[in-house]
């Protein structure tokens, strides 16, 4: 048995190769295996020495607690400290949140009573005549007297059904009407053809001449499909049938279909940026006609953004828009009610004639 660093083993096995240097042999593996365990290894640090000056300080119990009691109030006032910049931070990043959710809502200028802020609101009198410009081909600089004949929003036209948003105005001794229409009621060519002869025949006073009567032009943009045709502009005057002569420049009607306007941007197309802006649903889209380069239409963008961000603005468009949909919605039942009165009084002329018998119009009715 050999005692090796306090571990009692036994040697099982020596193995021994000889050494061309030495002679003999020299061990060279040892395999041991511990019999009775590990004799426990006593540790024995030594005490560092206190450096010379240094004494050891006893506080007492009382100091204890003074010392305790700052820390108390150090970490209690610390611990308000810091939760009241944590909720001041959060609070920050709500309301920056719920701003930018705001903004990134945009109102639509498809919508009329935006659509007449827009242009009409004080200031905003270099978009309208940017408008015109681009729309009807007139150089910007040739107009030189514009004014808006209706421009104040009355309040109880907000919400009232069956009011209008146009524009009226007089540009250059022309009667120019604007008009945005966004639900298709089946009757709209009628209605802008109503509209515009109302315009032309409203400006003649008692005693005045014919020859008096200024140019009248109606712009209508609307928010489906009316034409045949794959274009979005449709413009139609007064012109003899087989000889395509013109009767009068007097009597103008446009029509602009947004559903119609296509993906690919033109920015050499202000008539078309102006439609795109209109009928911009997206902060994205608005982004894009950001980037064109047209001043006109970044003002305009510009304009679009305060709006969104104006709280007052948009409920009142949530309530036109509430408005809008009741007249609709008033509307389109009309209209089935009076399909089933037509029905029903198609049904008891058949009956008087013994085309069907009352058995047969229950059926149908049913």
């Amino acid at each position: 048995m050999t005692k090796i660093h306090n571990r009692c083993v036994t040697v099982t096995h020596l193995e021994y190769k000889s050494n061309s240097n030495h002679t003999g042999a020299t061990p060279v593996a040892l395999k041991a295996k511990v019999r009775h365990g590990v004799a426990p290894r006593i540790s024995r640090r030594k005490k560092k020495a206190r450096p010379k000056g240094c004494n050891r300080v006893t506080i007492g119990r009382k100091q204890q607690k003074v010392i305790l009691y700052f820390v108390n109030v150090f970490v209690a006032v610390g611990w308000t400290f810091c939760r009241k910049c944590v909720t001041i931070y959060l609070g920050n990043s709500t309301e920056s949140k719920g701003d930018a959710q705001m903004a990134r809502n945009i109102v639509k200028a498809k919508l009329d009573i935006i659509f007449k802020k827009l242009f009409t609101d004080e200031g905003n009198q270099h978009l309208l005549q940017a408008y015109l410009s681009d729309t009807l081909g007139i150089p910007y600089d040739s107009i030189e007297s514009l004014v808006v004949l209706n421009s104040e929003i009355m309040p109880d036209s907000i919400t009232e059904k069956y009011s209008r948003m146009d524009i009226r105005m007089k540009a250059n001794g022309r009667l120019i009407n604007v008009e945005m229409q966004i639900k298709d009621e089946g009757d709209y060519k009628d209605r802008s053809l109503y509209y515009l002869s109302k315009l032309y025949s409203g400006q003649l006073k008692s005693g005045e001449v014919y020859g008096s009567l200024n140019q009248c032009i109606s712009i209508n943009i609307i928010n489906f499909n009316l034409f045949d045709c794959e274009e979005y502009h449709s413009s139609f005057s007064m012109r003899e049938d087989s000889r395509n002569e013109q009767l009068t420049d007097k009597f103008t009607a446009h029509y602009f279909e947004l559903k119609k306007i296509g993906k690919n941007i033109d920015k050499n197309n202000k008539q078309e940026l102006w439609l795109r802006l209109i009928n911009a649903e997206t902060e994205d889209e608005l982004d894009m006609l950001q980037q064109t380069g047209v001043k006109q239409i970044q003002d305009a963008v510009v304009v679009l953004h305060k709006m969104s961000a104006d709280e007052k603005t948009r409920e009142l468009a949530e309530m036109r828009e509430k408005a809008l949909h009741i007249e609709a919605t008033e509307k389109a039942h009309a209209r089935a009610e009076g399909r089933a009165e037509g029905r029903a009084d198609l049904l008891e002329e058949l009956i008087k004639q013994g085309v069907i018998t009352e058995e047969q119009a229950k059926n149908y009715r049913s």
